[in-house]
């Protein structure tokens, strides 16, 4: 795993562990609330302030490059403010895990763009599952100590998973994503403008699908109270096994399979749980078809809008969408469970029609969602390619009576892609001495001394040639 892909992966990880651990119903701030007495949800709060910072922050950054402002404003201010919680009265800590929560919303976002762009589309699932994997790992350490030691340490110790997250972070604010994505290994070069309502129909299947998160979370763990002891230790291990299994062979499998698999397991979960919700067999049966499908789910859904945001001008603005539609369903479908649990007996029943209807639409729509994501995957191919193509019939048409070698050719080519000597003697694999040698043996052919004149050279040629103006930044 190069450099780039490694900061990718550990930042999400840390930070991600942090947010199961703590404000995301972590066990962590439910036993800070019981120790302190506090009756308000602190997590639910948290949930509805990081969806609103989602929508809203997504909406108002207009430039992709803001991105690196965002994950590391994002990250300090999450991890200041979980320091101050320390310091301050109970009363106080509603108000700082609201903006907390638009903290985090701003570090998601942030860390969209190098996701994006910094990982294939062909490793991205496999990635995917090395970050959810470490994020569960912390959470499982977090959870391991926090029967063995003081519960203020322990806090203080997920907040050290977040200052790993954002030293991370800063490592990848010094990469230039823009050369990776513009560099000659298969990225793409020049990406669509946002697809809006796309992104809206596979938002509404997203939140159709968590919604079942948060049936999870208020109907099904608290039916499942009585084993809470042996769920503790259980309840992820389904989930990062499966996470594993995808992390071994997410290059190979299709991208299909993850979420067939994963509404598949939902849908035999909700049955499990509706009849044998009362015997330990079927709460090990639920538990670890539930763990599965939100694994198989969870690394579908990062994955796809990571492809989308490849294929896009606006990553953050794709990432808003997917993730105000995922953690806005948790919220909502928490709130449904509410509901469902005040009307006795057939909570059950209730919980299993909602789930299974979900489950239906899903099976309708994603058929249709891959056939639009490979349609606008080969229609940006297909343009790259023939733009290349094009490229470079003009440079030998052009330079023809200049007696450029193709070598020269491809370096003026790179030159007016605006790359720097040192990155092109890297795509070239050649000293910069040798390539500083190419450039003057090129400048002395054309009569000219710069890259801007280079530039004129070019436009000066194009209308004579039947292909016309070359694509330059």
């Amino acid at each position: 795993m190069v450099a780039t892909q490694k900061y990718v992966v550990l930042s999400i990880g840390l930070y991600f562990g942090w947010l199961l651990s703590v404000p995301f119903n972590g066990p962590i701030i439910y036993a800070i609330m019981a120790s302190n007495e506090i009756n308000i949800s602190i997590p639910a709060i948290y949930i509805f302030a990081h969806a609103l910072g989602l929508l809203t922050i997504g909406i108002m950054v207009k430039k992709a490059e803001h991105w690196r402002s965002l994950i590391i404003y994002g990250g300090a201010l999450s991890l200041v403010l979980g320091l101050l919680v320390l310091f301050m009265p109970p009363v106080m800590w509603p108000f700082i895990y609201t903006i907390i929560g638009f903290c985090s919303a701003m570090f998601v976002l942030g860390w969209s763009y190098p996701y994006a762009h910094g990982i294939d589309n062909k490793s991205r699932m496999k990635h995917m599952a090395l970050a959810i994997i470490l994020a569960n790992i912390v959470y499982v350490v977090l959870n391991v100590l926090l029967t063995i030691l003081n519960l203020q340490l322990v806090y203080i110790m997920a907040l050290l998973s977040v200052a790993g997250a954002l030293r991370f972070s800063k490592l990848l604010t010094r990469v230039d994503f823009e050369n990776i994505r513009n560099s000659n290994n298969g990225k793409l070069k020049e990406l669509p403008v946002f697809p809006g309502v796309f992104m809206l129909i596979v938002s509404l299947l997203i939140f159709g699908l968590y919604i079942n998160g948060g049936f999870m979370y208020q109907v099904m763990y608290p039916s499942l109270a009585k084993y809470e002891n042996v769920a503790v230790f259980y309840r992820s291990l389904p989930y990062i096994a499966v996470l594993a299994v995808m992390w071994r062979y997410g290059n190979v499998l299709q991208k299909q399979l993850p979420i067939y698999m994963g509404v598949s397991f939902m849908g035999l979960a909700f049955i499990s749980f509706l009849l044998l919700h009362n015997t330990l067999p079927g709460f090990f049966l639920t538990e670890t078809l539930i763990q599965s499908s939100f694994a198989l789910l969870d690394l579908f859904f990062f994955t796809i809008l990571g492809d989308i945001s490849a294929m896009n001008r606006e990553p953050i603005r794709t990432f808003c969408f997917g993730m105000t539609a995922t953690v806005g369903a948790i919220l909502v479908g928490g709130l449904l469970g509410e509901q469902l649990m005040i009307i006795g007996e057939r909570y059950y029943l209730f919980t299993a029609m909602f789930a299974l209807s979900a489950i239906f639409l899903t099976f309708l729509i994603i058929p249709w969602m891959f056939e639009k994501i490979d349609h606008i995957y080969n229609s940006i191919n297909d343009k790259g390619i023939n733009n290349q193509q094009t490229n470079m019939e003009i440079f030998q048409s052009v330079f023809a009576t200049h007696s450029l070698t193709a070598r020269e050719i491809e370096i003026v080519e790179y030159l007016l892609q605006g790359l720097t000597n040192k990155q092109i003697a890297a795509e070239l694999y050649v000293s910069e001495n040798t390539l500083k040698t190419h450039i003057k043996n090129i400048y002395y052919k054309l009569q000219i001394s710069s890259r801007r004149e280079l530039m004129h050279k070019v436009l000066e040629n194009k209308e004579n040639h039947p292909l016309g103006l070359i694509n330059h930044p």
